[in-house]
């Protein structure tokens, strides 16, 4: 691989991976807060119902809230469970999203360096079809960089490029049933898995 595509792609997997732990980060702290509160709940004997909405204020209201109040016995159960799976699944929605960002970097800067001859518009173009299968079941970017810009494995590691991308395919099959069909693989996702 071209040492300046080389170093660029450090640059843009250095990014992902930055904002990859600030996620994770982010995401253990709102599940430690999911414990303290089912824990809190747990612990207090007094009778009162939690609205989802009494704490919005006025001003950024919307004419109709839709409410859901929680009487404190049933609200445990909650941050355990649901908030929980919610919780998990934005995770891997976000997460995957992240990563598609940074190898679409990736594969932006190493547009740019490799067919310096394109224009602006037409590496856009390309970026955005960088996820479109194409006839040897491998995306667009992934044929790009091992095909034409030499992307390989490091030397003496046994997993091959073409395994984390397998690996890879599947996070976002899983991604794609979270976000449109609320977690349930179908069988389409499963041939593709």
């Amino acid at each position: 691989m071209n040492p300046q595509i080389a170093a660029a792609a450090q640059a843009c997997l250095n990014r992902g991976a930055q904002a990859l732990v600030e996620m994770y980060t982010n995401t253990a702290l709102l599940l430690d807060a999911c414990d303290v509160a089912a824990r809190g709940y747990e612990q207090r004997t007094d009778e009162f119902r939690l609205s989802t909405t009494q704490n919005i204020p006025q001003n950024i209201r919307l004419p109709v809230e839709l409410d859901v109040a929680f009487h404190r016995s049933e609200l445990p159960d909650q941050y355990r469970n649901p908030v929980l799976r919610r919780i998990a699944e934005d995770f891997v929605i976000r997460m995957v999203s992240l990563i598609d960002g940074a190898l679409e970097d990736v594969f932006e800067e190493a547009l740019k360096t490799h067919q310096p001859a394109l224009g602006d518009v037409e590496v856009g173009k390309m970026v955005r079809a960088a996820w479109q299968s194409e006839a040897n079941g491998h995306v667009r970017l992934f044929n790009f960089l091992v095909g034409e810009v030499g992307l390989r494995s490091p030397a003496g590691k046994r997993t091959t490029v073409q395994m984390v991308f397998d690996r890879y395919y599947e996070l976002r099959e899983i991604r794609h049933a979270l976000v449109h069909t609320a977690g349930v693989l179908s069988a389409k996702h499963l041939d593709r898995l």
